[in-house]
């Protein structure tokens, strides 16, 4: 007997209907992504609070620039239209430089796409993918323009005043809210008279699709998702939303092959069609190679990591500062720096340390590098004291472009080529030490000239509230004028498990650990929980009492983030290994 239980009315049931195979491939290759879209989510929103690296204020800033600049850059093939964007385009966004024909999408994939969204009108599994796909691509790309809209865009490209883009705006509106009460008038009818027919559901979800449509343009979907999810106002580039749109273009344009090619009455001329449409797609994106060939040459970024990986590491425990901005910045930094055995200083640190981070390290690189522009530069004198921050952050080396102005000492030039050169500082503090005196860090003080002075005299700055009955009020109660520290002992068995032991003697100690701050970070002393505290302003420090002790860190996300990181890593190794098994059970069946 037929089997008459069909597809289902889910996008993923495929039945077995011609295409199953690549529809199960699909399938699969959509679970993961949003796995793993999950597991952003999660972390995100389970971070927040410490995440903010950046100023409210400067975010505000940069969130009207750092967006989806130009719905003509989707179009610009080759690089034909640069001429008239660099003249018509919104203010504050130089297109040119920044996009080029970077953002084309390919008018043969658009047009075939759209050719197989028609081709499936009628195919009602397609349907649902498309239904899937379609509106997460528009959501996505919607999110993307940020603050701003699709109609100041287009109206600040074609040099439109800002009565006619209030004007046009009213008039989306209005057509917008015309399509949805016609939508509603349709379906209220059709219930009414009991002819709720497909034909009343297609011209319901039409108006309203149109209504849609013509509502998009003049509002923010980001700006309503901020209102919603205070925490999105702590982004400051809405722009990279659409990094994860290219998924859902590719699942598009996967589909409307697949549809097409059922719609083909000869299947032995499918091969053909498909070969002959990689072809127009290839020559479609081929002027726009060029624009991915830009750049700094391969062959001077491996001389870079070379210098980069002969550099000592202590584990990974000594840090690389790289890609500053002007005039010292460095193409393909964080690139760089990962080649080597040493830590990335503004990068996974400056996540975990969060806010915090660049607190500690903003006013050091202010003091070494008087030629910046963009840093506050310091006098001589204040210069020489505050090195100290890159000591305790055991930031040892420093990346630079060789024609920047040079650093201030103790800074020392050690290793460069025609593109880089590396900075050395003569010695930095041990990864973890025990500290005998410590001062609370007052929030109305220069935070970064106190651990300054703090460092030259032993002693470790802790923050309030959390650290008061652990420290001294301040460097004028400092029970000892230069106090000594106590050698500890470090092992890191795993990267989130940092092992110390310490002979304490007979007074309680801090013990300092050149590691970034964080909330989820999880202490114990002998087996026994203890606090972590905010040290030297973004690293931590534990506190112990006399004698001899073990310390174990470990670094515990809360159990939402831990369950999304195993539903990714699961939904990865069931690709990988549902992939051959569909692959040959298909095999199996074509033999038959």
């Amino acid at each position: 007997m037929p089997d008459r239980r069909g597809p289902g009315r889910f996008p993923w049931r495929t039945g077995s209907s011609p295409g199953a195979p690549a529809l199960r491939a699909i399938g699969a290759a959509t679970g993961v992504f949003v796995a793993f879209a999950a597991s952003q989510l999660a972390w995100m929103a389970s971070d927040v609070h410490n995440h903010q690296l950046i100023p409210p204020e400067r975010a505000a800033g940069e969130r009207e620039q750092w967006i989806s600049r130009s719905p003509f850059l989707f179009v610009n093939r080759a690089n034909v239209l640069g001429p008239w964007l660099a003249e018509h385009h919104p203010p504050g966004l130089d297109l040119a430089a920044l996009d080029g024909d970077r953002r084309y999408l390919g008018v043969v994939v658009l047009a075939l796409t759209a050719a197989g969204a028609v081709a499936a009108r009628r195919d009602a599994q397609l349907l649902r993918w498309f239904g899937v796909a379609g509106p997460a691509l528009f959501g996505i790309y919607w999110l993307s323009l940020g603050p701003r809209t699709l109609l100041w865009e287009v109206a600040e490209s074609l040099g439109g005043s800002a009565e006619r883009q209030a004007a046009a705006s009213t008039a989306l509106r209005a057509v917008a809210a015309a399509g949805a009460l016609a939508a509603a008038a349709i379906a209220i009818a059709a219930r009414a008279l009991r002819r709720d027919t497909r034909a009343a559901r297609t011209g319901a979800g039409l108006l309203l699709g149109g209504a849609l449509l013509a509502f998009f343009p003049t509002a923010s979907l980001w700006s309503a998702c901020a209102a919603v999810l205070p925490w999105l106002e702590l982004q400051r580039s809405p722009g990279h939303f659409f990094d994860v749109a290219h998924f859902w273009l590719a699942l598009l344009f996967a589909l409307a092959l697949l549809a097409l090619q059922r719609r083909i009455a000869r299947p032995a001329l499918a091969p053909w069609i498909a070969a002959a449409a990689t072809a127009a797609v290839v020559a479609d994106y081929w002027p726009s190679r060029s624009a991915f060939a830009a750049g700094a040459p391969m062959e001077s970024l491996r001389r870079a990591s070379e210098l980069v990986r002969s550099l000592p590491g202590e584990d990974g425990t000594l840090r690389i500062g790289a890609g500053m901005p002007f005039p010292s910045y460095v193409p393909a930094a964080s690139w760089i720096a990962a080649q080597g055995a040493v830590g990335h200083a503004w990068g996974w640190l400056s996540w975990r340390s969060g806010a915090h981070w660049g607190d500690l390290i903003d006013p050091a690189i202010g003091a070494a590098s008087p030629g910046d522009p963009n840093r506050r530069t310091a006098a001589e004198s204040e210069a020489a004291s505050l090195h100290a921050l890159f000591e305790v952050a055991r930031v040892r080396y420093w990346l630079r472009s060789s024609s920047a102005p040079p650093l201030r000492q103790p800074w020392q030039r050690v290793r460069s080529d025609r593109a880089v050169a590396i900075w050395e500082l003569p010695a930095v503090s041990p990864f973890a030490a025990g500290f005998r005196d410590a001062w609370l860090a007052d929030e109305s003080a220069d935070a970064a000239a106190l651990v300054a002075r703090a460092t030259a005299r032993n002693a470790l700055v802790v923050s309030r509230p959390e650290a008061e009955r652990f420290a001294s009020r301040g460097e004028g109660a400092a029970r000892n004028a230069r106090a000594t520290r106590v050698p500890v002992t470090y092992r890191r068995p795993q990267p989130e498990h940092i092992a110390l032991e310490v002979e304490a003697g007979a007074e309680p100690a801090l013990i300092f650990v050149s590691e970034g701050y964080h909330p989820w970070w999880r202490a114990s002393v002998d087996s026994t929980p203890a606090p972590v505290l905010r040290a030297q302003i973004a690293l931590l420090a534990v506190p112990v009492g006399p004698g001899s002790h073990r310390i174990d860190l470990h670094f515990a996300p809360p159990r939402l983030t831990a369950a999304a990181d195993r539903v990714t890593a699961l939904a990865w190794i069931a690709l990988a290994l549902g992939a051959p098994l569909a692959l040959w059970r298909h095999a199996r069946q074509g033999s038959r």
